[in-house]
């Protein structure tokens, strides 16, 4: 058998009837008539003040007021004051334990022996003026199971009530100086081997003389011992999912046990999760009780916050490992941002390659780098008449908005103006806002014209020596529709007349004001020289110009001859 037996109880405050250290009129409501109360020194031990049996619901002492006649006064006040001995809910109580050591073997006698029994000296209400804190109770609540023949024995001061099986075995109540009483099991003929029984003692120190408090056994008591753990250690204000303790025993309560425990952590009680109490009750056979974390939702941006539950020492059980759990609650999310799309330019055109943009916007800086989607749809063909843009966008962390540009292909056709229309599509990390469709409109280049080039006069005659030019040739450029805009048609020139000397300095250009259809390019013949070639040749050919196609004929020839009689050099 172990060499020891540690058990725990509670102990439970009071303020004397009369305190030393106060005046008459400052005595107070709150001081307790029964401790300190007068008592009949002459009767040595106060038998009667509780009932025979337990209370079946709380397990506590039940008042009758003392069953013996003669003594006179009594030291207790009414039923009233006598349930506060023992009250779970006493504003001034804490745990604590006794260490019974085996002082004897053959048979094992454990024993806790203590001649200055005074376990709250300067705590709880303090001393009042005492040398000691003389004025309280102690609560022990524990378990054996029957071996036959066990003994138990208590010697001390004051009152001191024994139950077992929730029926009195000692008495020793009242006022008064030490008192021993043995108690051996074999005479409770009730009590059977091998079954398990509850013992609880009810002690109380009411007098400020002496406190002895010892016990003598070979009863080998015992308390479940109780441990904590977080069976779901997360809960969440989105959904008000809820986080839970299990307090444990490692064996069936005998009795309904009260499990108390303290609460702390960073989350509020009451404004993060709902009031979760300080007890538990363990109902008689079972082993585990469960204890709810209730999330309260609200709009505040917190970050995960505990709850913290840590085993309090308590009658009839003992706090093992682990005594504390934790409980995270994660803060609800903050509303995802909400995104819109706009066309911050919903005007673009193939003229000049001018693009048109997209915007997707959001309400508030992106938490996180965010994929925005978005569907394409509308007239213009995506890789055909604008650049692809994709399906998604990336807002980085802390941003707010992103473009998407349209740019446009340019082409030949004649076509109308095309639409690009962008969609924003749901996605996890955001919502959708009122705009979330836009449109971007691509204009046409406008028709393009087609030029051609040809001799509308092909025949031009040199003057005479002094004589001003009068047959010109001619080219003339025309165009199939009119101008759309201001164009500058280069052309080439060739062949085998010489500028400045068979004719004036060409020109390599023609312009076309918007509205246009036709150029002439005239070729002015100087005069005849006495020598020269008989038939001299211009040759004008178009060159490509951006917005013009080429047509055909590109190609004239303006052949310059001279006048009539005059000398040539080869054939005339």
């Amino acid at each position: 058998m172990a060499d020891t037996i540690t058990l725990q109880g509670i102990i439970r405050d009071f303020s004397p009837n009369e305190r030393p250290d106060l005046l008459p009129s400052q005595q107070g409501p709150t001081n307790h008539p029964d401790f300190e109360a007068d008592f009949d020194s002459g009767v040595p031990v106060e038998q009667g003040i509780v009932g025979l049996e337990l209370d079946n619901s709380t397990h506590k002492p039940i008042y009758v007021g003392g069953t013996d006649p003669g003594v006179n006064p009594k030291s207790t006040h009414g039923a009233a004051a006598f349930a506060q001995w023992y009250a779970n809910d006493h504003p001034h109580q804490k745990p604590f334990s006794i260490t019974l050591k085996k002082i004897h073997t053959n048979p094992d006698i454990y024993s806790y022996d203590n001649q200055a029994f005074f376990p709250i000296d300067n705590e709880l209400l303090g001393n009042e003026g005492n040398a000691h804190n003389y004025h309280f109770t102690y609560e022990l609540a524990t378990e054996f199971t029957y071996q036959g023949g066990e003994e138990f024995t208590f010697t001390g001061d004051d009152d001191l009530w024994v139950f077992i099986d929730n029926k009195l075995v000692i008495d020793l109540g009242g006022i008064h100086t030490q008192a021993t009483k043995t108690l051996k099991l074999k005479d409770l003929p009730s009590l059977k081997v091998g079954i398990t029984y509850s013992l609880r003692l009810f002690f109380a120190e009411r007098h400020t003389t002496e406190s002895h408090f010892r016990i003598d056994t070979t009863i080998v008591l015992t308390q479940p011992v109780a441990t904590i753990v977080a069976s779901d250690p997360n809960a969440k204000e989105l959904g008000l999912d809820t986080g839970e303790f299990t307090i444990s025993l490692d064996k069936p309560a005998l009795t309904d046990l009260t499990i108390k425990y303290g609460v702390t952590g960073t989350a509020t009680e009451g404004v993060d999760y709902q009031p979760i109490r300080n007890s538990v009750l363990m109902p008689k056979g079972q082993t585990s009780a469960k204890i709810l974390v209730t999330p309260i939702a609200d709009q505040l941006t917190e970050g995960s916050e505990t709850v913290i539950a840590t085993l309090i020492g308590g009658s009839g059980y003992q706090t093992g490992t682990p005594s504390s759990a934790t409980v995270t609650i994660e803060d609800n999310p903050p509303a995802p941002p909400v995104a819109v799309i706009v066309a911050t330019d919903p005007q673009a055109s193939e003229v000049g390659l001018d693009p048109g943009q997209f915007t997707i916007m959001l309400n508030k800086p992106a938490p996180t780098t965010l994929m925005i989607g978005y569907s394409v749809s509308g007239t213009a063909t995506e890789g055909a008449d604008y650049q692809p843009i994709g399906r998604s966008v990336q807002i980085p962390q802390g941003q707010s908005s992103a473009i998407i540009p349209v740019k446009p292909i340019a082409d030949d056709l004649a076509e109308v103006s095309e639409t690009v229309i962008a969609t924003l599509v749901a996605g996890a990390d955001y919502r959708l806002g009122a705009s979330i469709t836009a449109t971007v409109t691509i204009a046409d280049n406008p028709p393009v014209p087609i030029a051609t080039l040809f001799a509308s006069d092909p025949i031009a005659t040199k003057p005479e020596q002094g004589k001003a030019p009068t047959d010109l040739g001619e080219f003339t450029i025309n165009l199939d529709k009119p101008a759309p805009r201001r164009l500058v048609m280069s052309f080439s020139v060739a062949g085998s007349a010489k500028e400045n000397v068979d004719c004036q300095p060409m020109p390599r250009s023609a312009t076309f004001e918007v509205g246009q259809t036709q150029a002439k390019i005239p070729v002015v013949p100087m005069a005849a020289q006495s020598l020269g070639l008989a038939k001299p040749d211009v040759i004008a050919t178009l060159l490509p110009l951006d917005g013009c196609q080429l047509g055909s004929p590109i190609t004239g020839t303006v052949v310059i001859k001279l006048p009539d009689g005059f000398p040539v050099i080869g054939p005339r």
